[in-house]
């Protein structure tokens, strides 16, 4: 392969092996071919469970999209960076086989239902935490947007609405803490 084509921004599935070797997501991705997983691996590492998902850059296993049994998904090239996600539940569910979408790469449209939602918060006043997300979306700059809602977790939680927008589009992710245990009493 000619070194300019390694540079040239091409579409890439990547599927991630987490803890015992099984297959925990499929990112589908905008980068070149020398960049691709240095890309999906920032993307975990700034995801609170991420590392569940792939701990090395070595466990991960990179295709072109169009090979893919995600093929049939239309992706823009205009976006570089993680465009889509799909996770695998966990062993033992009935479902544990199909993938499901939890990220998606709308920015634009993300960002105006994100502003429409906060702008009813506080009599009309707004929630300044959530105006910060949607400007960083609006630039489509991912990284600072989540780093926004886990900076501010705290003042997003009390909006409902607001989380099920986040968590829906892969912002926002729920820790289960019943899987730690159950903290003891004196």
């Amino acid at each position: 392969m000619a070194r300019s084509d390694r540079n040239a921004r091409k579409t890439y599935a990547v599927r991630c092996y987490g803890e015992g070797g099984k297959g925990t997501a499929v990112i589908i991705v905008n980068a070149s071919e020398c960049l691709v997983g240095e890309v999906v691996m920032q993307y975990l590492r700034a995801k609170p469970e991420g590392y569940r998902q792939c701990a090395q850059a070595r466990l991960l296993q990179v295709e072109p999209h169009e090979d893919s049994e995600f093929s049939s998904e239309r992706v823009s090239l205009e976006l570089a960076g993680i465009v889509l996600e799909y996770n695998y539940r966990e062993p033992g569910h009935p479902d544990e086989h199909i993938p499901y979408l939890v990220y998606v790469a709308d920015a634009e449209k993300l960002a105006d239902e994100l502003d429409e939602l906060q702008a009813k918060a506080y009599e009309g006043r707004g929630v300044s935490c959530v105006r910060s997300v949607v400007f960083h979306l609006r630039r489509c700059d991912f990284t600072s947007a989540r780093a926004v809602v886990m900076n501010e977790s705290d003042k997003i939680r009390s909006h409902e609405e607001i989380v099920a927008v986040l968590e829906r589009t892969g912002l926002w992710h729920r820790i289960d803490f019943d899987k730690w245990g159950r903290p003891r009493s004196a």
